[in-house]
C-alpha cells in the first residue's frame, strides 16, 4: 500500500499515478488513516451535475458520497487531507427534455454550500480569478482564489499575491490544477513545496552542476521543452483573448438594456465608420446618426417574446417626433428606421421562432427594417472576414424594409 490515496472520478483517469499512489473513487474510498495523505480530486467534469433545471443547488448526484466522505474525514485521526478544487468547469442541469449549461464561476455560493457538505469547515470565501502560482521550478494554474478572514493558514500564493492554498488543522484546500491526466510531476512538486513530501537528502548544488553521462543532453531537452511550452502558452493566451473578444460580440444574443446597446453601438460604429460617442440618450430613440446625407433612427431591444407590433410602433413615435423637430427647424432629411432586436433572448439561438409574417408586413408598410441580433452578428462576421464590404451592407440597409435577409446580402456579393 502506498502512503497517498487519491479519491477521484475513475481509475482510468489517473492511470499513470498507480505506481505511486492508491486510486479510489468517490463511492469506494479506503480508510483515511491507512495513509499519510488523502487527496480529494474535485476536477471531475460532471461533479456538479444537477437536477434543478432553473436554479442549480447543492442537490448534486454525488451528494450522498460527499456526506460519507465527510464522516470519514471527521473520524480520521492521522491523515492529512488535500482537497483540489475544480477549475471553471461547465456543469449541466438536466430535466426529462432539456439540458442547461452553467459555468462554475457564476454559481460559487452553490459550490461553497456543496463544500460544506463535503468538509467540516466554515466561512470559506472563493472568488473567480485566473492566476498562476510558482511551484519550485514550474507554475500551477488556477481559475479561483481565496479570501481569508484569519480562520485559515495561508500556504501558497499566486504571482499576484492571491491566496491559492488554505489550511486548517489537517485539511488543505487548493484552487491549483494539480491533478493532470498526462503527468504527476506538478502534484509531487507541490507536495514537496508544502512539506508533505520530503527528499531524503538535500542535494548539494555542486552535485547538480556536475555533468554525468547524458546530463547535458537531458538539460538541453528540458530547456528546449520549456521554450516550446512558453511559445504554446503564448499561442493559447492570444487565442483566449480572441475568444473573449468574440464572446463580447456574441453577448448580443442574450443580453438586453445598456449591455446590449453598448455592443450594438460598437458594431454599428465599425460598419458605418462613425462614432456614437457624441450621441446623447434623451430616453427617446436608442440611436440617431447621419451617414452620407441619410439619417438613421433606431430602437434597440432585448426581449423574451417574439417581435411585436408595438415595438415597430414605438420606433414610429420616435420617427414622428424627429419629423416635428425638422419641421420646426424648417429642414428635411432622408431618414431610415431600424429596429435592432434580440428577441426570445432567453432561448437557445437555434430554437428561436422566426419573426412572424405579420410583423414583417407591418415593418414594410412603415418603411422599417427589422434586424435581429443573430442576423446583425452574421452580417458583421461577413464584414470582418472581408466577404462583404461595409458599402454593400449599408446599401442593403438603405434599400430594404421588413425583416433583414442575410442570404440576400450574400447573393449580391
Amino acid at each position: 500500500m502506498n502512503t497517498i490515496q487519491i479519491i477521484t472520478s475513475s481509475y482510468k483517469k489517473l492511470e499513470i499515478y498507480k505506481d505511486y499512489v492508491d486510486i479510489t473513487t468517490y463511492n469506494t474510498p479506503n480508510s483515511f488513516d491507512n495513509y499519510k495523505l488523502v487527496i480529494i480530486d474535485l476536477s471531475y467534469e460532471n461533479l456538479l451535475k444537477n437536477t434543478n433545471f432553473d436554479n442549480p443547488n447543492k442537490n448534486i448526484t454525488l451528494i450522498n458520497d460527499f456526506c460519507s466522505i465527510r464522516e470519514m474525514i471527521e473520524n480520521s485521526k492521522k491523515a492529512d487531507i488535500l482537497v483540489c478544487l475544480p477549475q471553471n468547469i461547465e456543469f449541466t442541469c438536466t430535466t426529462y427534455k432539456n439540458t442547461k449549461y452553467y459555468q462554475l464561476k457564476n454559481y460559487l455560493p452553490v459550490f461553497i454550500d456543496i463544500l460544506k457538505v463535503l468538509l467540516p469547515i466554515q466561512s470559506i470565501k472563493i472568488f473567480y480569478e485566473n492566476n498562476e502560482t510558482k511551484i519550485n521550478d514550474t507554475f500551477g494554474n488556477s481559475a479561483f482564489g481565496f479570501k481569508n478572514d484569519g480562520t485559515y493558514e495561508e500556504i501558497t500564493h499566486s504571482t499576484s499575491e492571491t491566496i491559492t492554498t488554505l489550511k486548517k488543522q489537517r485539511i488543505l484546500i487548493t484552487s491549483l490544477e494539480l491533478i493532470k491526466n498526462d503527468s504527476y510531476v506538478l502534484l509531487f512538486e507541490y507536495l514537496r513545496l508544502i512539506g508533505i513530501i520530503k527528499d531524503k537528502n538535500e542535494v548539494p548544488d555542486w552535485v547538480r552542476k556536475y555533468m554525468f553521462y547524458d546530463d547535458e543532453e537531458q538539460m538541453k531537452n528540458v530547456e528546449k521543452s520549456k521554450e516550446q511550452i512558453k511559445k504554446e502558452k503564448e499561442k493559447i493566451d492570444k487565442a483566449n483573448i480572441k475568444l473573449d473578444n468574440n464572446l463580447h460580440y456574441k453577448s448580443i444574443l442574450y443580453t438586453n438594456s445598456d449591455e446590449l446597446v453598448k455592443v450594438v453601438f460598437e458594431i454599428l460604429e465599425d460598419i458605418f465608420d462613425i462614432s456614437l460617442k457624441e450621441f446623447i440618450d434623451e430616453k427617446k430613440e436608442d440611436f440617431n446618426f447621419k451617414k452620407d446625407e441619410i439619417t438613421y433612427i433606431g430602437e434597440i431591444k432585448g426581449v423574451t417574446s417574439n417581435v411585436k407590433n408595438e415595438f415597430i410602433s414605438q420606433l414610429d413615435e420616435h420617427y414622428a417626433k424627429y419629423l416635428d423637430k425638422l419641421q420646426e427647424e424648417g429642414s428635411t432629411e432622408e431618414i431610415r428606421k431600424l429596429l435592432i432586436i434580440n428577441y426570445e433572448r432567453t432561448r437557445d439561438i437555434n430554437e428561436r421562432n422566426e419573426i412572424h409574417i405579420m410583423q414583417d408586413e407591418m415593418a414594410r408598410k412603415r418603411d422599417t427594417l427589422i434586424i435581429d441580433t443573430k442576423s446583425l452578428l452574421d452580417v458583421y462576421e461577413l464584414y470582418l472576414k472581408n466577404n462583404c464590404s461595409n458599402v454593400a451592407i449599408i446599401n442593403y440597409i438603405n434599400n430594404n424594409t421588413g425583416v433583414i435577409k442575410v442570404d440576400n446580402i450574400k447573393k449580391i456579393l
